[in-house]
C-alpha cells in the first residue's frame, strides 16, 4: 500500500530566462505560487514549498530550503523526500493553466501502481518526454535521486529509470495544462488566456 503523499511546490528557480520572479506573476488575480498552493490544498493534502522562503506570501509554515543548491528541480525534490520521508506530489510553481483534474488523475493512477514503481508521471509516447515537474515521487525515489546527484546527473528523466516509472499517456486536451512560464513571450500567452 502506498505511503502518505503530500503536496510539494517547486519554487527554487532563479527565473533568469523570464527576467523576473515568476512566483509573483499573476494569473486570474493571484501570484502563481499562491495559485499553485491553493490548487494543491483543494486535494486535501498538506502542502510544502521547496526552495525559496515564501514568507512574502504568508506561506512560510511549511517551507524547506534546498539542501543542495544549483542543481535545479532535483535539489527541491531531494530535500522534500529526505526531510519529509513521505511521497511527494510535485508541482512546479510556474504552471498557470494546471487543472485540478490532472492532479486527481495522478493520484488515482498512483493507487494502482506496482510496488517497484517510484514515480507516477505524464508521458508523451511520440517523444518519450515526461512531465517530471507534475509527478508523484514515492519516498523510495530518494535512492535513485541520491545516486544521480552523486553521479552529477541532474535530469530527472535520467535519474528515475523508465522501468520504475508509472506512465500516464498525455491526452490532447491536457496539453495546455502543462504550459509553463519560462520566457517573456510566454507572458503574452498568459495575458491572452486571461481575457
Amino acid at each position: 500500500m502506498p505511503r502518505e503523499v503530500v503536496g510539494a511546490i517547486l519554487a527554487g528557480g532563479k527565473s533568469s530566462r523570464l527576467g523576473r520572479d515568476k512566483t509573483w506573476v499573476e494569473y486570474e488575480g493571484e501570484p502563481l505560487l499562491v495559485r499553485t498552493y491553493n490548487l494543491l490544498q483543494q486535494l486535501g493534502l498538506p502542502v510544502y514549498i521547496l526552495g525559496r522562503n515564501p514568507v512574502e506570501y504568508g506561506l512560510e509554515d511549511r517551507w524547506l530550503a534546498d539542501e543542495i543548491k544549483d542543481i535545479g528541480p532535483m535539489g527541491g525534490i531531494y530535500t522534500g523526500l529526505k526531510n519529509l520521508q513521505k511521497s511527494l506530489l510535485v508541482v512546479s510553481c510556474d504552471l498557470p493553466f494546471l487543472h485540478l483534474s490532472c492532479l486527481q488523475v495522478l493520484l488515482q493512477r498512483r493507487k494502482k501502481i506496482d510496488p517497484d514503481k517510484v514515480m507516477t508521471t505524464f508521458y508523451y509516447p511520440d517523444t518519450g518526454y515526461i512531465e517530471a515537474l507534475i509527478s508523484i515521487y514515492e519516498y523510495e525515489a530518494l535512492e535513485y535521486i541520491q545516486r544521480a546527484i552523486k553521479e552529477k546527473i541532474f535530469k530527472l528523466s535520467l535519474a528515475i529509470p523508465q522501468r520504475v516509472r508509472e506512465h500516464i499517456e498525455v491526452k490532447e486536451e491536457w496539453r495546455d495544462y502543462f504550459f509553463n512560464l519560462n520566457y517573456p513571450e510566454d507572458l503574452k500567452k498568459l495575458q491572452k488566456n486571461e481575457k
